[in-house]
């Protein structure tokens, strides 16, 4: 569960931003179902009144060899950032490239290698309003999306991955975006370093590229402060080339092992514009 308090230039208020209800069904040691139902305050459809999303739903199978699992249903294509602190940015397989489908998903883990792959079907939209039908909707089409990870750690300390999407727009017109990253994690001790170079390369226009940098430093058992830097990568869900520059500043407070209140201050430097956020998230 998580609840905000957001200050910025236009508003300074309280909202309750997301429930997440987990479920598991083990039919064996080794397979059975997981899903994931979450329950939003979110920008939807231009209102904010929240919605109810299906965020997972799957069958799994794993020990096929050794370290492995086959899922098959409907879930997020196989990347995950968890080390990464920051309230409001997220790197770009986490926030903009990163969406639910049904289809199949392969994953295999060794002590130095990870490596997974997922083929969606999905609604996809173009986000102009060439796509807009005569009723104001916009126009969706059916898909197939391909997505492959891989991540090699030489050792406990680092790591570096790499990450491809082939988006699928239409069969019909043979409009694709090709999304690639290269990223890289490094701790030692309390102090930790992340960081992330994405690339969009649609098939009818122009691309665009955006980083992200974050690093962090463990104050104490409980306190946690952090900073870095983004050009902005939620540029990349339209493939304009302007990019934003933007800083941040926080700190995490780990209140019980389950529970965290958090605070970040961002700078989004080319507006001239600020936002302050806090956030109390609870596992239960």
């Amino acid at each position: 569960m998580r609840v905000w308090w957001k200050l910025d230039n236009e508003q300074n208020n309280f909202f309750f931003d997301r429930l997440s209800l987990t479920f598991k069904s083990a039919l064996s040691a080794q397979n059975g179902f997981k899903g994931e139902i979450r329950f939003c305050q979110v920008d939807k459809n231009g209102s904010n009144s929240g919605d109810i999303r299906v965020y997972n739903a799957y069958y799994y199978q794993t020990k096929f060899f050794v370290n492995d699992e086959l899922n098959v249903g409907y879930f997020n294509v196989p990347f995950d950032y968890d080390k990464v602190i920051s309230l409001v940015f997220t790197p770009s397989y986490n926030h903009v490239w990163i969406k639910q489908g049904l289809g199949v998903k392969y994953a295999i883990q060794t002590d130095k290698l990870q490596f997974a792959a997922a083929i969606t079907n999905r609604q996809n939209w173009k986000n102009d309003n060439s796509y807009i039908d005569a009723d104001g909707n916009k126009r969706y089409y059916e898909g197939y999306d391909f997505s492959l990870r891989m991540v090699y750690s030489p050792s406990k300390e680092f790591s570096v991955g790499f990450g491809y999407i082939k988006d699928n727009l239409s069969n019909e017109n043979d409009t694709y975006n090709q999304n690639y990253v290269v990223d890289a994690i490094f701790t030692k001790g309390p102090f930790g370093i992340f960081t992330e170079y994405t690339q969009k390369k649609p098939s009818d226009a122009e691309g665009a590229s955006g980083s992200y940098l974050e690093a962090w430093y463990q104050l104490s058992d409980q306190i946690t402060a952090y900073a870095g830097s983004s050009i902005d990568i939620d540029d990349l869900s339209t493939a304009t080339t302007t990019a934003k520059n933007n800083t941040f500043l926080g700190v995490k407070f780990q209140i019980a092992a389950k529970t965290a209140i958090q605070a970040e201050y961002v700078d989004f430097t080319d507006d001239d514009t600020y936002n302050l956020n806090v956030r109390l998230r609870v596992e239960f």
